[in-house]
């Protein structure tokens, strides 16, 4: 009896937790669409949407930031997704997307197409999507396909290919100045390329994966204990692992796509998450998702507010508050060890 009553308790203040942060989650996109070089009264934005009325020239500005800040809120979203599902994947909270060669693989691709003129002028998006398919297709089966395979051979063979293709890049672009000049804005990330109907169709093809995600919660709990625990309680870790290894690409491939390969928010937010709601994915996945749509729109307001009226890119940002957290963690680990001695 008192079991149930704490987890009924623990499953509501969860509950209540998951609703502000989806209400935080609005407040930035409000800040997201009010921010920039012409800074714009939070009450213009509420009234343009809840009016439903464009009669000034702030009305033009906000339309031209709601692209931005759709990117900026998929592109967290699926990160911070990706970066959960690989985590539960690999059974390591410290794991991050780019293990499966998803930014390597887009990279690749990106400088690959540099050096056709007629290819370069499409949109960088299709190659980087196709390069980072390709390049997790190659993760999967090296990685062992669907038989059962450790954890750690999957981390060596994203390692072995993430080192192959970033020399390929690294080659490729000291050897070509002109590739060197076309790869070195996109490499950092930023969210101001795609078009509001980019955005759109990007929400098209993430829907049904979005939708998928929640459903493996609960197997990747029980993966959590190892794969022989999960066999068996009846696990089909195969297909789980199958499963997850998908959507987990198609999140990552789409966000670095749209946005380049943006740092730090597949690692921190689910690991900062991790610690208010614990390992649980059926609440992890949400809280993840909504956390790294919060993380990345902060940053993307941090960038054009430091500088302004100018802006630098947000994955300049993203990766220094990657730094900031990890003198966290060190400073913290120091200290712990101290007391421990």
């Amino acid at each position: 009896m008192l079991n149930a009553e704490l987890i009924k308790r623990r499953r509501r203040r969860r509950s209540i937790g998951l609703i502000l942060l989806l209400l935080i989650t609005l407040l930035c996109v409000m800040l997201s669409l009010a921010m920039g070089s012409k800074p714009l009264p939070l009450s213009d934005v509420w009234r343009h949407y809840w009016l439903a009325q464009e009669t000034g020239y702030n009305d033009l500005v906000i339309n031209l930031r709601e692209s931005r800040t759709l990117t900026g809120l998929l592109v967290g979203a699926a990160l911070a997704l990706s970066g959960a599902l690989t985590q539960g994947l690999l059974r390591n909270p410290l794991a991050d997307p780019g293990i499966l060669g998803v930014n390597a693989g887009a990279a690749a691709m990106v400088v690959t197409f540099s050096f056709f003129p007629l290819l370069e002028a499409l949109p960088r998006f299709w190659p980087a999507l196709g390069g980072a398919a390709l390049a997790t297709l190659v993760f999967f089966m090296l990685g062992g396909g669907q038989r059962h395979t450790s954890a750690a051979r999957l981390v060596l063979t994203g390692a072995a290919i993430n080192a192959c293709l970033f020399a390929y890049v690294q080659s490729v672009v000291l050897l070509n100045a002109r590739v060197m000049d076309s790869y070195r804005f996109w490499t950092i990330g930023s969210l101001s390329e795609q078009s509001l109907s980019q955005s759109l169709s990007m929400l098209s093809w993430m829907m049904p994966v979005l939708l998928l995600t929640p459903l493996l919660g609960s197997s990747l709990n029980v993966l959590a204990f190892g794969e022989a625990s999960a066999s068996a309680l009846g696990v089909n870790i195969r297909r789980v692992r199958l499963q997850t290894l998908i959507v987990a690409t198609v999140l990552a491939a789409t966000a670095t796509a749209m946005a380049g390969p943006i740092a730090f928010i597949g690692l921190a937010a689910p690991h900062l998450m991790r610690a208010l709601v614990g390992s649980d994915f059926r609440w992890l996945l949400p809280y993840s998702a909504l956390a790294g749509a919060c993380l990345l729109l902060l940053a993307d307001i941090v960038a054009r507010w430091i500088v302004a009226p100018a802006e630098i890119m947000v994955g300049i940002v993203t990766a220094s508050l990657g730094g900031m957290l990890l003198w966290l963690v060190a400073k913290r680990s120091r200290r712990f060890n101290d007391v421990a001695s």
